[in-house]
Formats: C-alpha cells, structure tokens, sequence
C-alpha cells in the first residue's frame, strides 16, 4: 500500500472540487440514477488506534517540537469584489503545531470552543469535571498532514490513540508512525524518556469509529413534512426541533458486522519499515479491557442530518455505510414530492399611479 500515492490522489480530487465548485457531490447523475458511493468523498473520520505504546505524557508535552503556524482567519460577512488570496508557506508532513495537558497550551490553539450555557448548574460542573479528568490524562495534539491538513489526536498514556480529521487509513498510519519518530529524535535530543514499547516493533491496530460524507440532493427541503414524511411512512426514525435545530437528523439502528476486517500496522523504527495487513473484527476485540468491550458492543446509529438546501451529512461507521446510504436516498429521490420545498414565482409589477413597485405571487 503505497502512502504517497494514496494522499496525492485524495489532494488532487479536493483540489480539483474546489475549483469547479463541485465541494458537495450532487447525488443524482444527469440521466436520473444516483451516483457511486465511492464518488463520494469522505470529509472527515474519527479513528481509534489501539498500540503497544506506553507514553510519558508529561514529558510528551513538555520536550515535542512545535512548528510555527499562523492559520488563515475566516472572516465573516459579505465577500470583496477584489479578492486577494493570502498565501500560506506548507507546513512539512508530520509537523505538530499544537499541544494541549489540561490547561497548558504551546503552540497555537487553532479553535477556541465557545462556552455552553446550561440551565442546571450541577450537571455542568460534573460534565466540566469529567473533562478536566479526561484531558488531565492526555495530551491533545495537532499534526498536520499535506497541505496543511490538520490531524487531531489525543495521547493518553496507556497508547489508545482517538484521531479525528483523518480522511483516509492513511491519515491514522502517518500519525501513528510521524509520532514515534519524532519521540525518537526527541528522546536521543534530551536523554529523557517519552515512550516505551511493548515488544520489538509499534503495533497499532485502526478501528474507524465514525465517519462522514456530505452529498446534494439537488431540491430544496421543507423540514417539517419531511419529518412527518418519515415518521408516519417509513421505518426510520426523524428528530425535528424547528425553533432550535437547523436541519433534521433522520436515525437508523447500525447492525454491527463482527465479520468485517481491521487494518493493523507493525512498524519497524530502526529500519523505517511499515507492514499492513488485515485482520479480523474479533481479534480486535479480544484485546479490549471490558470497558472498551461494553462500548463496542453499546447501541450504535446511522444518521443523516439534512439541511432545508438539500444538503446532506451521513455520518457512521463505514462498514455497512454503502448500504444505508443507498436505503435512504432511494426513498428520498422517490417521494421527493412528499417533502420538496415549492419556492414562490413572483413578479414585480409598477403601479401606474403610485409608480411604486409591487410584488405579486403567481400561481402555478
């Protein structure tokens, strides 16, 4: 499996989306049918690696390199006539720009989360201290992959990797293997201990845990009837909150397929050498502690979130995704009448007398 070849070709299909505008894949083909699941470009994975490594976290976020970035600012509002495109130098594969223990913080923080009111106050300081618990035994870390694409993974002790960014295997491999090389030449720079291996090479075995695709239906959406849709006429179940949600989020019960194939990777440090090979879902998870067992075996769900544009977020996990995706397109394409929003033809006629504008809804 060549790495290279694999982050060439998904870079020069987002490249080349971007420039068309084709960003969210329409669904439907020219002649009617719906398009190949596999046109359909991931945008983002969350990943579990289960390693062999035992990691000095404290030590992790105090010796880590960090490379200098300054990330492009969003700004709001209305887009200039002249546009003027800020150039930003490309970060090497593997660079780390952020890490975060707790409250500490080096590098740059590249989103500020926005705090959450919420109306019971002991709810939250129990949610805020179960978070501070989780990130006091972590490191978050942000990798950047190519052009500046950036991975975000949090590094406990006990070597449990949880990736989110990722778009491709690829993507987990690098952060896996770009981090112990870096603690390797960190460790021979500082004489201190970062990591330790169990057994003569890195293992990490890849679980992808969730993820997205974002497609167009190519119509816009009325949410109410088609929650109504839904709920009364199909056998999936739609949540609908129309003075706080912004889309409706439709629900299916994921089957988990215990038949499915794991990627797993051995990594050779001293002669930088990768092997990945497959191995089954059961041996995955035979290596789990009961804890992690009980979470994987908990009731998991497909959802799709869509938007009154007609847009679409699926998110779940991929084995199986195909096939769901298909169940409910289908149905969606079909009985677009059910629930497409009819938008108002309307013409501006001046008034003879008043010589003012007036607008009049034509019926169809």
């Amino acid at each position: 499996m060549s790495m290279n070849n694999e982050l060439e070709k998904t870079s020069s299909l987002l490249s080349r989306r971007k420039e068309t505008g084709e960003d969210t894949k329409l669904v439907v083909n020219s002649d009617g049918t719906i398009v190949n699941f596999n046109e359909i470009l991931t945008t983002t994975r969350t990943v579990i690696a289960i390693t062999n490594l035992t990691i000095n976290i404290e030590n992790f976020f105090k010796y880590m390199p960090i490379t200098n970035y300054t990330p492009i600012v969003a700004k709001r509002g209305r887009k200039p006539r002249v546009v003027v495109r800020q150039t930003i130098e490309k970060l090497p594969v593997g660079s780390i720009v952020t890490l975060k223990y707790g409250k500490l913080l080096r590098g740059v923080e590249l989103k500020k989360k926005k705090s959450k009111k919420s109306n019971n106050s002991n709810n939250s300081n129990e949610n805020t201290k179960k978070s501070e618990d989780y990130f006091r035994h972590s490191v978050s870390c942000v990798m950047m992959a190519e052009d500046n694409k950036p991975l975000n993974i949090k590094v406990p002790s006990n070597g449990k990797l949880q990736m989110t960014g990722c778009k491709t295997d690829e993507h987990s491999m690098l952060a896996v293997v770009q981090l112990c090389k870096i603690m390797s030449e960190v460790e021979k720079w500082t004489g201190e201990k970062l990591y330790e291996v169990n057994g003569d090479k890195v293992k990490a075995i890849f679980n992808v845990v969730m993820q997205n695709k974002d497609f167009q239906l190519g119509f816009k959406i009325n949410r109410q009837n088609l929650d109504t849709f839904i709920n009364k006429k199909t056998n999936f179940h739609a949540i609908f909150e129309a003075s706080t949600a912004t889309g409706i989020n439709i629900k299916l019960v994921y089957e988990n397929n215990n038949k499915r194939k794991l990627l797993k990777m051995e990594y050779d440090s001293i002669n930088d050498k990768q092997n990945i090979f497959e191995i089954s879902y059961d041996e995955y998870f035979n290596i789990l502690n009961d804890k992690d067992k009980e979470a994987e075996q908990e009731t998991k769900y497909v959802t799709f979130f869509v938007f009154s544009s007609g847009h679409i977020i699926m998110s779940s996990r991929p084995y199986n995704m195909e096939k769901y995706f298909y169940d409910v397109v289908k149905i969606l394409i079909k009985n677009q009448s059910e629930f497409e929003e009819k938008a108002d033809v309307r013409k501006v006629v001046k008034s003879k007398k008043t010589k003012r504008s007036k607008i009049e809804i034509e019926d169809d």
